[in-house]
């Protein structure tokens, strides 16, 4: 056992390394070494393998290794690895984690193209879950992403081009043509199909400033949704500093994100170069504590966190802050500020839907954070 200590523990200082580099953005780095660790920590569950009476030993180092293996884009290895720590004894709570890692190494196919060329201003989309089958999956499910994917890809043309925010009114022709999503059949893979945005490259020095193609489009929404799923909110505010937008973007990632039950992940692929870039959304809704949408400089704004469920019946966008009212499963009628960027594309299509609501207490009723249907 001394030996596997050895090797676990260097397995973990490495690990740190790892996600140290990944923090900094050098991810070559990371995944070469959480390789170095995968190894250490495979030999340390190895040594285990047939020893089935070593439990919880026995299964945690499995589903170490296994967790490695997948940070280290071996996804073949972590699914032998899952599969091996299940074969034991391994505890109820520890045999869930496990299946966790298998059932991510096997989302992780669904993300290869399998033969799709992508174009620079192409992705993949795919969804997995109980509610979705090999191909097919219910129309809401999968439209209301690509409705909020649609919202976001236009959003951030606007910001890439150095527009205002725009709370009303539609964006101008040559942004829709610029971030417009066409979308391929949908493929088998649990349920994948191919977005193709925009349809040209614009010069729009004319009328913002720089030159932008839809391909930087696709690429800045791709690195925005990889720090909402590491709940990097420094690099996220770096990436989109100003205050609606970013609220807009945090809470249209949140939309895009699995339930946590129906949908339990959902994918993006596109071609970097000659590579492939990856991305897996696995956080669900609600659970992206540390990103908060609000302004902290506001007045009147208490520390507490609160939740509400109820029904949204009222919106008002007529004054200087945005309210609606939710009626709540209680009876009473609780008001809800709504700050610049939240209104059109998060809280309008909520109408009439029951939702659950989470912020802070703000002036006799809540400072709106996250708001999401539970009615689906």
């Amino acid at each position: 056992m001394k030996k596997i200590r050895e090797l676990h523990r260097s397995a973990m200082d490495i690990a740190e390394q790892a996600t140290q580099a990944r923090r900094r953005e050098e991810l070559s780095l990371a995944t070469e070494l959480f390789a170095k660790a995968f190894e250490l920590e495979k030999k340390a569950a190895d040594a285990l393998r047939s020893v089935n009476e070593m439990e919880p030993d026995r299964s945690i180092l499995f589903r170490s290794a296994a967790a490695l293996a997948l940070e280290a884009n071996l996804c073949d290895e972590a699914e032998k690895l899952a599969a091996a720590g299940l074969a034991g004894n391994a505890p109820s709570a520890i045999a869930e984690e496990l299946r966790h890692v298998l059932e991510q190494a096997q989302f992780s196919r669904h993300l290869a193209t399998k033969g799709i060329e992508l174009g620079p201003s192409e992705f993949q989309l795919s969804i997995s879950g109980r509610g979705v089958g090999f191909g097919f999956a219910p129309v809401q499910m999968v439209w209301g992403r690509i409705e909020s994917l649609s919202k976001m890809l236009q959003r951030t043309a606007e910001r890439r081009v150095g527009a205002n925010y725009r709370e009303k009114g539609r964006p101008s022709e040559k942004i829709r043509i610029l971030a417009e999503p066409y979308l391929s059949t949908p493929r088998p893979a649990s349920f994948a199909l191919t977005i193709r945005v925009g349809s040209t490259q614009l010069n729009l020095s004319d009328e913002f400033g720089p030159t932008i193609s839809s391909s930087d489009i696709v690429e800045d929404v791709l690195t925005g949704l990889a720090c909402y799923e590491r709940e990097d909110a420094v690099a996220l505010q770096d990436l989109i500093p100003e205050d609606a937008y970013y609220r807009n973007f945090l809470n249209l990632a949140r939309s895009i994100a699995p339930d946590g039950d129906l949908v339990t992940q959902v994918g993006f692929t596109a071609g970097v170069g000659e590579k492939e870039r990856k991305i897996a959304l696995r956080r669900p809704r609600g659970s992206t504590s540390k990103m908060i949408s609000h302004a902290t400089s506001l007045e009147d704004v208490a520390d507490e966190i609160v939740e509400i469920e109820g029904l949204l019946q009222y919106a008002d966008s007529t004054r200087t802050e945005d309210k609606i009212k939710v009626l709540a499963d209680d009876g009473k009628t609780i008001t809800v500020t709504v700050l610049e960027g939240m209104m059109a594309d998060i809280v309008r299509p909520l109408w009439d839907r029951r939702v659950r609501v989470r912020g802070k207490p703000y002036r006799k009723g809540i400072l709106l954070d996250e708001i999401y249907p539970i009615d689906e």
